[in-house]
């Protein structure tokens, strides 16, 4: 917590720095090696990063159901483009709560963040 991200590129031996000011330590991430992007989850949230230490990718309503998710609960596809995970409804992800006992299941596009299916009970 409060260090700098130390990205290390091998073939080269050298190392980018990012200030812990731009990257907040995440609970998980998930190295996206086809790609060269990983994702990151802290706090209900899942950020793309590159490897020059820049946030690529918001999502525009994927909020974890679970703050501090391990990435047994996430889905990547073979082609690493869509993340699949248990998510807040959205009117819960833009109040902040959670008063219902219901999530939904949220498919989204990891380079543009589009929303492109949920999949929720009836209320």
């Amino acid at each position: 917590e409060a260090c700098n991200l130390q990205i290390v590129d091998v073939r080269y031996s050298s190392i980018l720095e990012v200030p812990s000011t731009d990257f907040l330590t995440p609970t998980a991430f998930i190295f996206l090696y086809e790609n060269q992007l990983f994702l990151t989850f802290r706090d209900h949230h899942v950020g793309v990063w590159n490897f020059r230490g820049e946030l690529v990718t918001h999502f525009e309503d994927h909020v974890l159901w679970h703050p501090d998710c391990n990435t047994n609960n996430i889905f990547i596809s073979s082609q690493q483009d869509t993340i699949i995970s248990y998510c807040k409804s959205s009117q819960q992800g833009r109040r902040g709560g959670s008063s219902t006992t219901h999530g939904a299941i949220h498919v989204s596009d990891i380079f543009t963040g589009k929303c492109l299916a949920r999949i929720a009970t009836p209320p």
